[in-house]
């Protein structure tokens, strides 16, 4: 019993590793490794990813969203058209920087690329 036990634990063990995707590995694009807003065709297509990988809907992101903005802004969102979130993904919106900032703050990645400030830099 002990040897075909053993052996099933080699087949499975093999059969699982061709299979399975690593969670974690090099090729997999995540959030946390390596995310680069600037490889998607607008700030609507990164916010879906960053959301998917996280694993938040639509409803949380955008109450978090609401209830962390001023009101001017949460009158400006009530002018949109549908939910905040769905028109942000779709392109057919774009946010304010202040709900840019929430956004990001709940996904936990930056959805546009930072300029640099040219200032004071030392030769």
């Amino acid at each position: 019993m002990g040897v075909l036990r053993s052996l099933y634990s080699r087949v499975s063990q093999r059969v699982w590793s061709t299979v399975h995707l690593r969670v974690g590995s090099r090729g997999q694009v995540r959030t946390n490794k390596g995310f680069k807003p600037t490889g998607f065709p607008h700030l609507g297509a990164a916010l879906f990813f960053a959301r998917m990988s996280k694993g938040l809907t639509r409803d949380s992101v955008e109450k978090f969203v609401r209830l962390n903005v001023s009101e001017a802004q949460k009158q400006e969102i009530k002018s949109w058209p549908g939910s905040l979130v769905r028109s942000i993904e779709n392109g057919a919106c774009i946010p304010s920087r202040e709900v840019q900032s929430r956004l990001e703050q709940i996904v936990g990645v930056p959805l546009t690329r930072r300029r640099r400030r040219g200032g004071n830099r030392r030769l």
